[in-house]
């Protein structure tokens, strides 16, 4: 009975993806299949680029208030990451309802943070940026970037 069940939700998944969304994220009337985030995080509370990177901090994407992460990257010895969504997580991206938290990795910066998250929202506009649209033959994508990372916004 358990097998019979799982066969069916992954037969619903297969549906699910080839069915085209209705209701995807969308900006000035194009339909966007692909969100692509990029962002930096510095080793301080203001987020310029004034303190050192942060590297190997797991960055977690959050939407519409939900506890588990809608996607995660690793930063590199630079401190950059980018996220890839794809067209069904679309689905769920809102930019006014999505939130990215990152934990910091042990001894790896030092900063008076009471929880041991930094956390940057895209409910402020010098959080989230769009930086362009790429139009392609198969899907449009929507690049964003993402921070600066500052302590206590939401």
């Amino acid at each position: 009975m358990a097998r019979s069940n799982v066969y069916l939700i992954y037969i619903l998944l297969i549906m699910a993806s080839l069915s085209p969304p209705s209701h995807g994220f969308s900006f000035a009337g194009l339909k966007i299949g692909r969100i692509v985030i990029e962002g930096v995080v510095y080793c301080n509370l203001d987020g310029n680029s004034q303190g050192a990177p942060v590297s190997n901090a797991t960055i977690l994407l959050q939407c519409c208030g939900s506890t588990t992460s809608l996607a995660q990257a690793v930063t590199n010895p630079n401190g950059t990451f980018t996220i890839v969504l794809n067209v069904l997580e679309t689905l769920l991206f809102s930019e006014s309802l999505c939130l990215f938290s990152l934990n910091l990795p042990a001894g790896n910066c030092i900063l008076p943070v009471p929880d041991g998250v930094l956390s940057a929202t895209f409910i402020l506009s010098a959080t989230f940026t769009l930086l362009k649209i790429l139009l392609t033959n198969t899907t449009n994508i929507a690049v964003f970037l993402a921070g600066p990372f500052l302590d206590g916004i939401f």
